[in-house]
């Protein structure tokens, strides 16, 4: 895969700071991209829940309402 980048670089700019810029660029590029892959720890699946029955499983202490986190 072939990619591009543009700058926009003033004339007393140096190679070094080119290069920094490069690195920059590439590295937010890599930063915004997202993710195929979830990290292995994380384990997600869907569910629909109805309100009655979310209320049924708090109940009977099935989810914690208050845990020590959240998402």
């Amino acid at each position: 895969m072939s990619q591009q980048l543009t700058l926009n670089i003033e004339s007393e700019t140096s190679p070094e700071e080119i290069q920094d810029m490069i690195l920059r660029t590439n590295e937010e590029e890599q930063d915004a991209s997202p993710s195929v892959m979830p990290p292995p720890d994380i384990i997600a699946f869907n569910e629909q829940r109805s309100c009655a029955d979310i209320f049924r499983m708090y109940q009977k202490g099935q989810i914690e309402i208050s845990p020590d986190f959240q998402r």
